[in-house]
């Protein structure tokens, strides 16, 4: 605020304004008061008035009487403003001790008038003029809207807010789980050829959220915004290495980058992304870790620069609207207490305070851009100058994630997915919704199995093991002997005719009914993908030229066990 404003009190006052009518006599010619700067605090209702009246000091006070809604009852029941009954009259123009009044004077400043209950409605204020000896006059009815009004919080009532104990709840294990879930569980399927594919939804709302300074400027439905705000995404598979017996991870070369899918369909999906990715020739024998690894550029920093000038200059065109918008973004996970009086009440402040709440503002969001570009000491040795990162490179642009998910990867593929016809598209096989079969399949198997025929099958007689020492007992069919010496361990060897072993063949026939599910909505957290089991529903909530993922339903493992539902858009079922 500079000096100017200190002394032009209309750039103090508040642009709250509210209606005057003319009460009392009833179709009278008279100039309605002005009242401006309108206020509201320790339940007082704060006011400027001009009252604009030619005859005013003819007038011995002003009187102002804040109506309940039992007043207002009253004054309807007596039949004013059409009459003025005796108790009106003292009502309105008899001086009490307790009454607020006024000398008659063009402009009067800083009126406070305490406020009455009134149910859910405007606050109604009578302003009488009135004289000592006649209880007559003139009557004004004020009203104001509680929701228009700019309340003043004092300096105590912000440390009587500070003190107040905060009561927390302990997260649930779910809640904790939740907050520290980026992306979901990995889905995989191995084709015949020897492609591996996997599929996986990431939380860009949480991901902008955690890992950039200002996610208020970042949009993560925003293809282009958040493509350079996750620069690259690295995708590998590592094998357990088994001559260190450990979770030691051998180097591996089975790495790729996800590709984000454009034309999936899935509900409840706001703020999430989903990817797919291939690997070939990817062992069937072997137990992997899938590791996800992301590299960001937090290109908030430089939006934040931007908003920031533009802040500027809507604190010179007084463009309240957009300030209030750019101070949202900057604070976006909630406007701090000692800002929210203003911000909340930001296009009833005045000119001068807004432009000095401006300044506040403007002042802690420069200090915030320099922290978020501070750089940090590499070495904690006084004698070094070594940071990081660079000062030439900036340390928003070296901020990393490695996301290791939970399940092992093992393939264990054995047989092939003939339930529905696939297109061999990558990195999952597809179908279109006009070829496929709703009803459930069939498959059809035959397992042989075989059986040693065994010879002379002879059942074991009742016998007792006997310990005696340096004794022999011979028992039916069995001899145990007690401290044997290499001597009797030794075996004569017999020469047998050697007999063709005999085998039985027994063959069965499985037959396996399978359907399959789609990936329809995602939960409350990025970890819950919710796949539905299809009940002969059509698939036209698919848009035309979208997909779903669908998987088989089974407890053996097939071929192409996830693939894709593609709405081609011709007629179906």
């Amino acid at each position: 605020m500079n000096l100017a404003d200190f002394y032009n009190m209309s750039q103090n006052e508040s642009s709250v304004t509210a209606e005057i009518t003319n009460v009392y006599p009833l179709n009278a010619d008279l100039v309605l008061p002005e009242v401006t700067n309108i206020t509201f605090d320790d339940n007082k209702l704060i006011f400027d008035m001009n009252c604009r009246q030619d005859n005013l000091m003819e007038y011995d006070f002003i009187k102002f009487i804040c109506l309940s809604d039992s007043d207002l009852q009253s004054l309807q029941t007596s039949g004013f403003p059409s009459s003025l009954s005796v108790e009106t009259q003292e009502f309105i123009f008899d001086i009490k001790r307790d009454d607020i009044t006024k000398e008659p004077e063009q402009f009067i400043r800083k009126i406070s008038v305490p406020l009455k209950e009134s149910a859910g409605r405007d606050y109604r204020i009578l302003i009488a003029l009135g004289f000592n000896a006649i209880e007559d006059g003139v009557v004004f009815l004020l009203s104001a809207n509680p929701r228009d009004l700019v309340r003043v919080e004092t300096s105590d009532d912000l440390i009587n807010e500070f003190l107040q104990p905060t009561i927390t709840s302990s997260p649930s294990i779910l809640s904790v789980v939740q907050d520290k879930t980026y992306v979901s569980d990995l889905l995989y399927s191995c084709s015949k050829d020897g492609l591996f594919s996997a599929f996986y939804s990431l939380d860009a709302e949480r991901m902008i959220s955690e890992y950039s300074k200002f996610p208020g400027f970042l949009d993560p439905n925003n293809a282009i915004q958040f493509d350079n705000f996750l620069y690259k995404t690295e995708f590998g598979l590592y094998k357990y290495d088994n001559f260190n017996y450990g979770y030691n991870f051998e180097e591996s070369d089975l790495k790729t980058i996800p590709q984000r899918i454009e034309n999936i369909f899935v509900q409840n999906s706001d703020g999430k992304l989903f990817y797919q990715l291939s690997i070939r020739d990817v062992s069937k024998i072997t137990s992997f870790q899938a590791i996800l690894k992301f590299f960001f550029n937090d290109i908030s920093i430089n939006e934040a620069k931007e908003n920031l000038l533009e802040l500027k200059r809507n604190k010179e065109n007084n463009n309240r609207t957009s300030a209030k918008q750019i101070m949202t973004n900057f604070y976006f996970s909630g406007v701090p207490p000692e800002y929210l009086s203003d911000y909340s009440n930001l296009s009833k402040l005045s000119n001068a305070e807004y432009r000095a709440f401006l300044d506040k503002v403007i002042d802690d969001l420069t200090e915030k851009l320099q922290n978020s570009q501070e750089k940090s000491i590499k070495n904690q040795n006084v004698s070094s100058q070594y940071t990081s990162p660079h000062f030439s490179v900036a340390n928003f642009y070296e901020v990393f994630l490695e996301q290791t998910f939970q399940n092992t990867v093992k393939l264990n593929n054995n047989k092939d997915n003939v339930f529905y016809t696939l297109e061999n598209t990558t990195p999952f096989k597809s179908t279109s919704i006009s070829g496929l079969e709703k009803s459930s399949e069939s498959y059809i198997s035959t397992n042989f199995k075989s059986f040693l025929k065994v010879q002379k099958i002879l059942p074991v007689s009742k016998f007792n093991i006997l310990s005696i020492k340096d004794a022999v007992s011979n028992q039916t069919g069995l001899e145990n002997r007690v401290n044997c010496s290499d001597e009797n361990l030794k075996k004569d060897t017999k020469l047998e005719t050697t007999t063709v072993p005999e085998f039985l063949s027994l063959s069965t026939i499985k037959s396996e009914t399978t359907s399959f599910s789609y990936l329809r909505t995602v939960g409350d957290s990025v970890s819950a993908l919710l796949f539905q089991k299809i009940n002969g529903e059509d698939f036209d909530f698919i848009p035309a030229g979208q997909a779903v993922l669908a998987r088989l339903d089974n407890y053996d493992e097939y071929y192409d066990s996830y693939f894709f539902i593609v709405n081609d858009g011709e007629t179906y079922w």
